[in-house]
């Protein structure tokens, strides 16, 4: 009895002087049938019974965390943002599995006995990031419209002569997309025999892509992830690719997979839209409605941004995507280059809509033009200081030497905020027009620009 109780009390003395109660455990194989108890090692139950659960815990909520703010538009502001957030979403099933791990091993350890209840309260905050994540976040209120419904022009009493549309040539049919439509959906995939089209609206930047594309892309496979710098940002789990909703390309600047052609895309009232295109037919909306004019930007910039212009400009896109300011002074064409693009410039105090053209004729004729009213029955032509020829306004030759002949469309954008612009488009540059050639008509004097102006105003 005397040999036991001196080597109880070396053991207990050991475990006081190492702060450790696993010794006498060991001693006694983990039996407690003793008559007298042994006092814990505080350090060794912080190590045991807090940091273990704590640290399954933190590392719960980092990963979920990550996953849940990790695509924030915020963060574009910052260098290398906008890689941030594709590469959280690409990994946002890894992060969300990990998050789940460590919260099952703090349920485990409380199924076992071994830690409190109490440490489930520990969990709450992953339980918040993941909804904010798949159920309440930013993004969740958007969604994607799956072959919408279209009505006849006579039949759009939802929508006011005032209200801005998005409108487009689609199998050979005009189609409008209302703003306040596309607010809420502003991605749309419309399906018409053999043509699929898909449409991006990025509604803080104003601006719009619409592209035929084929039959690999799906609207089940489409995830609206963010909106750095204003652009929409849609992920393919398809094939991986993230598609910018202002430029139309991927995040590296290459066509997407299953992307057949652009669509050239218009912004203006509903009434003018009408009155172009009678036979129009106009997307119903299918959720609730939103904002039916234009909207200012609302996700920040990076601070590089802040020297550059804050006005509107349109966007012509050359070989190299140039910007001219949009302001009531501009009221006769304009002669300019995007890159290695010769551009003519219509605006819409001419048109009605601006327009651009490709001012190369027969591979290497690159011809001024100006505006001129040779008679009152055609009205308002185009002249080339080359050859002399007469031109429509849609850009085509009427007379002269190259009768016949027709300007290339080019695509354009209109009401963009410069700065977002020149985010996305880092090469893109003001141009100031010159003011177009003194050009003589046969028999008459030298003709300059028309005196016709209309101030433009906007809703």
């Amino acid at each position: 009895m005397r040999g036991r109780k001196c080597r109880i009390d070396s053991f207990e003395r050991k475990a006081e002087r190492h702060k450790c109660r696993r010794f006498i455990d060991e001693a006694w194989g983990g039996r407690r049938d003793f008559a007298f108890s042994f006092p814990a090692c505080a350090g060794c139950v912080t190590l045991t019974a807090v940091l273990a659960p704590l640290a399954f815990i933190l590392f719960a909520i980092i990963t979920a965390g990550v996953m849940a703010y990790g695509t924030h538009p915020d963060l574009a502001r910052y260098a290398h943002g906008v890689e941030v957030i594709c590469a959280v979403r690409q990994l946002q099933w890894p992060l969300a599995t990990a998050s789940v791990v460590f919260c099952m091993a703090v349920v485990a350890l409380v199924v076992m006995g071994r830690r409190r209840a109490w440490w489930l309260i520990g969990l709450a905050p992953v339980v918040s990031l993941f909804a904010h994540t798949f159920a309440i976040g930013p993004m969740q209120r958007f969604a994607i419209a799956d072959e919408p419904h279209f009505v006849e022009a006579a039949d759009t009493a939802f929508i006011n002569d005032d209200d801005y549309v998005v409108g487009l040539t689609f199998a050979e049919r005009p189609l409008a997309f209302p703003y306040a439509a596309l607010f809420n959906a502003p991605v749309v995939v419309q399906t018409d025999r053999e043509l699929r089209l898909l449409l991006l609206w990025n509604p803080y930047a104003n601006a719009a892509s619409a592209m035929l594309v084929n039959r690999t892309i799906r609207a089940a496979e489409l995830d609206l992830v963010s909106m750095p710098a204003n652009a929409l940002l849609v992920y393919n789990r398809r094939n991986g690719q993230f598609i910018n909703g202002i430029t139309g390309l991927t995040d590296d600047g290459k066509t997407p997979s299953g992307v057949r052609s652009v669509v050239a895309t218009q912004k203006m009232p509903w009434r003018q839209w009408r009155a172009l295109h009678p036979n129009t037919r106009v997307m119903l909306p299918s959720l609730a409605t939103g904002p039916a004019q234009p909207l200012l930007s609302a996700y920040p910039l990076p601070t590089a941004m802040d020297d550059e212009p804050d006005a509107l400009v349109t966007i012509v896109h050359g070989a190299q995507p140039v910007a001219l300011v949009e302001t009531p002074s501009l009221t006769t064409v304009a002669n300019f280059s995007a890159g290695g693009t010769a551009v003519l410039f219509l605006p819409e105090s001419i048109t009605g809509q601006p327009v651009a053209f490709d001012r190369r004729v027969k591979e290497d004729l690159f011809p001024a033009f100006n505006l001129v009213t040779p008679d009152e029955r055609r009205g308002q032509m185009l002249i080339d200081a080359d050859s002399g020829s007469l031109w429509t306004l849609d850009g085509q030759a009427a007379s002269g030497p190259l009768k016949g002949e027709r300007l290339e469309r080019l695509a354009i954008d209109t009401e963009l905020n410069y700065r977002v612009a020149k985010f996305w488009y880092p090469a893109l540059t003001l141009v100031t027009p010159e003011p177009p050639p003194r050009i003589e008509l046969p028999g008459n004097e030298p003709v300059t620009a028309p005196t016709r102006q209309r101030r433009r105003t906007r809703q």
